[in-house]
């Protein structure tokens, strides 16, 4: 049930802009890529929409979450600096220059979550709104994370559990 509902707020977001203003970043270390295999038939149109295809390796999953990382500091950095609160502000006076929004949305964590993944995760966590960065994660409440590398918590983050049943409420 949770995976149905992070595919609904997928197909919003993607939905919710103009064409092509939005980009997904799938990890799906679990299901080798099956549980995301509904979006990847926008590849056929835009590779760049669903970042090529669905990340499922320690490594790959790294080098994804650490170029969205990097592209946080740009942003900060080169767009919003101290001019601009949050992304959707910079980009009403961007014009062709706006950014898109990205989501990441990943199934089955901490699965394949390196120590240097955990690092780049809690950076997307922390700054990835302002930046336009969403992120969506489905965890088993049965399988604990590492002690070293806690499940995400905080004030920016917004707990859902969602029940066999279907039904869910905020942690």
């Amino acid at each position: 049930r949770a995976i149905e509902v992070v595919h609904q707020i997928l197909w919003r977001l993607l939905t919710g802009v103009a064409p092509g203003r939005t980009r997904l970043t799938l990890i799906d270390p679990l299901g080798r890529g099956q549980h995301f295999t509904s979006f990847m038939a926008l590849a056929d149109h835009d590779p760049a929409l669903v970042g090529h295809r669905v990340w499922t390796t320690d490594g790959k999953i790294e080098e994804r979450l650490g170029e969205l990382a990097h592209h946080i500091e740009d942003v900060l950095q080169s767009s919003l600096r101290d001019r601009f609160e949050r992304i959707e502000d910079y980009n009403e006076v961007a014009g062709s220059m706006a950014e898109p929004y990205r989501a990441v949305a990943a199934i089955g964590f901490p699965e394949a979550l390196s120590r240097s993944s955990y690092g780049h995760l809690n950076a997307l966590i922390e700054s990835g709104l302002r930046c336009g960065i969403s992120t969506i994660l489905v965890c088993d409440k049965s399988k604990p994370w590492p002690s070293d590398m806690p499940a995400p918590s905080g004030e920016k983050v917004l707990e859902l559990e969602i029940t066999d049943r279907g039904d869910w409420r905020l942690m």
